[in-house]
């Protein structure tokens, strides 16, 4: 639990996924510099974001990041989907059974703050925020998250 605490990350409210088990990927050296992985409140730090997915797409997101020709669903415009609420992402992941146990997969990713695109506001319905950014490049995983069901 996070104790009434915020958690702030590029500017933007860092919601914590509880309740899972995280799984860090290597993203050291991955890119031009770790500056957008930042948590001390710079200018180059990037917004925390989920992203709920199948299992199987996992192992490609891992090791090559999002590709726009793969996304299925654009409700709200062309782009990767995201949200700041990990319980968001949690509805959009498949479910999946691992020796004997069913489970939800969501990445942890940072986005860039200067092409995201807030397409859906919090609302009534139980979900949070969406996010579009324009292609794989302005989205970075860096964690899997999985969670039990």
């Amino acid at each position: 639990m996070d104790n009434g605490k915020d958690f702030i990350r590029g500017g933007k409210r860092y919601s914590r996924p509880i309740g899972c088990k995280r799984y860090a990927i290597k993203v050291d050296g991955k890119y031009d510099n770790n500056k957008w992985l930042g948590s001390n409140g710079h200018d180059d730090e990037w917004p925390v974001a989920y992203h709920g997915t199948k299992e199987n797409n996992s192992h490609d997101i891992t090791k090559d990041g999002f590709d726009l020709s793969k996304c299925t669903r654009f409700a709200y415009g062309k782009g990767i989907y995201c949200t700041p609420d990990p319980e968001t992402a949690r509805k959009y992941a498949k479910e999946y059974v691992f020796q004997g146990k069913t489970y939800h997969l969501i990445f942890q990713t940072r986005v860039n703050p200067k092409t995201m695109v807030v397409v859906k506001e919090a609302g009534d319905d139980g979900l949070g925020e969406y996010w579009i950014l324009p292609e794989g490049g302005h989205i970075r995983p860096y964690g899997v998250c999985v969670y039990p069901l």
